[in-house]
């Protein structure tokens, strides 16, 4: 995903954000296993290789996801104040699929 989040505390406190995800591990196996669900899902036609028509439904997905986990991300941060930092769990893209 391409959501930039503040890496220093202070500025995430001034930016009202959550600070950019200190746990990577955990972080990523969440978004691969949307992403494993998203596919499964576009897998289930039974066809071997990706359509061009569902690469513009991936495509669609993840820009959808970007755009409401960005909305998120942002209401979530300015509730949270000062418990901001790496508690943002990720909403699953699986229902932004077309």
């Amino acid at each position: 995903n391409m959501i930039i989040l503040p890496c220093f505390e202070r500025v995430a406190l001034i930016l009202m954000m959550y600070t950019h995800p200190n746990n990577h591990p955990t972080y990523n196996s969440t978004l691969k296993g949307m992403v494993a669900r998203a596919r499964a899902h576009l897998r289930g036609k039974k066809t071997k290789h990706f359509t061009k028509a569902d690469m513009a439904d991936v495509k669609t997905m993840f820009e959808g996801w970007e755009d409401a986990e960005w909305d998120v991300i942002m209401v979530a941060g300015k509730a949270a104040k000062a418990a901001h930092v790496d508690t943002h769990k990720p909403t699953d893209m699986l229902s932004f699929l077309p």
